[in-house]
Formats: C-alpha cells, structure tokens, sequence
C-alpha cells in the first residue's frame, strides 16, 4: 500500500496524484479519484473505488492505492456461455419480481452489507466474482440475485 496525504493532493493533477501511489494513470482511475476527493475533505467514514487492478481508499487525511495481485489460487473466471447463462438467469429473476409487486433494486443498508461481503469473499477478483463472472457491483444490486457463494 502506498499512501499520500489529501493536503498533499490539493494542487496536484489526478495524473501525478495516480504517478505518486504507482496506481494506473488511466481516465477510469482519474474518474475515481475525482468522485472519492471532491472537496480534498479527511474521510469520517472511510471510502473506496476500485479500479482494473486494485482499490483507492479514503481513511482521515490519507488517500492510498492497493494493488490486487494476481491470485494463482482462484480459479479461472467462467467462459463467456457461463456468464451469459448467469445474466439470464438474473434477467429472470428481475423480471418475475417487477411482475409480482416485489422491490427489483437492493436497499442502501442490504447492497452496502452484500459488498462488504463480497470484499472479504477470496473469490473476488477486480470486482468480478470468480464463481458466476458477474461484476459484483451490479450483482448486489438486484434484490433477488443470490450469492453464488452463498453469503449472502
């Protein structure tokens, strides 16, 4: 983990921001930081994105980059037919929920629960779950979507 002080940050451009923590200077990393630091604020919650090969986090008056390593002990992500068999699936499952009344979105309490969980999972893998190869952002999402794990 490499980390900078948000005072540090406050007159510097999101590329040397991104050059400083060894993070990827890309426009999606820069997009990150620019919704994580929008005042340049300490953090009374701490607060964190993620990006094509690891997490930002806000804690107090420090912004850090974690990088994800590449894992040998997950297994390979599922093939394309897999996941878009999972996408039916959830298709259905939200279908038959606007169809009987139920709530198609998880409420802020449940989806902030179901990422922590995910956070912790060992089968999660920039932001993808190595189990069903969903985006586990958009999972936890929907309401009805289960956990192939199942956590949660």
């Amino acid at each position: 983990m490499i980390g900078i002080r948000l005072s540090d940050c406050a007159q510097r451009p999101y590329g040397d921001i991104l050059r400083i923590l060894h993070a990827p200077v890309t426009d999606e990393a820069a997009a990150v930081l620019q919704r994580l630091l929008p005042d340049l604020m300490p953090a009374r919650q701490i607060r964190h994105d993620y990006v094509a090969g690891g997490r930002f986090t806000v804690h107090g008056d420090l912004l850090s980059w974690h990088p994800q390593l590449p894992r040998p002990d997950l297994p390979a992500a599922p093939s394309l037919l897999e996941q878009a068999l999972h996408l039916a699936g959830t298709l259905g499952r939200a279908a038959a929920d606007l169809a009987e009344g139920r709530p198609l979105m998880s409420a802020d309490a449940e989806l902030a629960r179901r990422l922590r969980i995910c956070q912790a999972c060992p089968m999660l893998h920039d932001g993808q779950c190595r189990r069903c190869g969903c985006p586990v952002g958009r999972k936890a999402l929907v309401a009805s979507e289960p956990c192939p794990e199942g956590r949660w």
